[in-house]
């Protein structure tokens, strides 16, 4: 498992505001005092969360949550029980996709958002896969759905239970 310093994504988040960053994670995301982060857009988001995940950052990855809607404690976020299956279901995707519960499975890519019914400011992002499965088959297409929020300080991820998210 290989993990980012906190120094690494201090350092990554205070070059977006001087051009940019290369590192990855540093790329799409601002910081508050408050502890709390946010992207500057879904489309950004999406491969700073996927790596995210991958790398096992979990309190990174839950201090752009906003919880305000929600009853799920940030330290549920923080010790990766909100994001990662420890036991395989019965009927699991080979490529592993079970193991990930929230957002979505890294290796997703970004397809786009619309309003929600469900609050101002609160959007439904899609992110897609296509998986391919050799000349004698189609691809396999996944899709996963989930909610962010925008403010003025920028965009941050909701939990499922804001109505209409989840994967299909």
């Amino acid at each position: 498992m290989k993990s980012i310093s906190t120094a690494t994504l201090l350092v990554s988040v205070t070059l977006i505001g001087v051009g940019g960053a290369c590192n990855p994670i540093g790329r799409g995301i601002q910081e508050r005092a408050s502890g709390a982060m946010y992207f500057h857009s879904p489309e950004e988001a999406v491969p700073v969360i996927a790596e995210l995940l991958r790398q096992e950052e979990f309190k990174t990855l839950a201090q752009h949550y906003d919880l305000s809607r929600s009853d799920i404690p940030r330290s549920d976020l923080e010790s990766g029980d909100f994001f990662i299956r420890k036991r395989r279901p019965e009927a699991a995707h080979p490529a592993g996709f079970w193991r990930y519960k929230h957002p979505f499975p890294p290796g997703f890519k970004y397809s786009g958002m619309r309003p929600s019914t469900v609050g101002e400011g609160i959007h439904l992002v899609t992110v897609t896969i296509s998986i391919d499965q050799g000349a004698a088959s189609p691809s396999q297409e996944g899709r996963f759905l989930f909610f962010m929020i925008e403010s003025e300080r920028g965009w941050q991820l909701l939990p499922d239970g804001v109505e209409d998210g989840g994967t299909t």
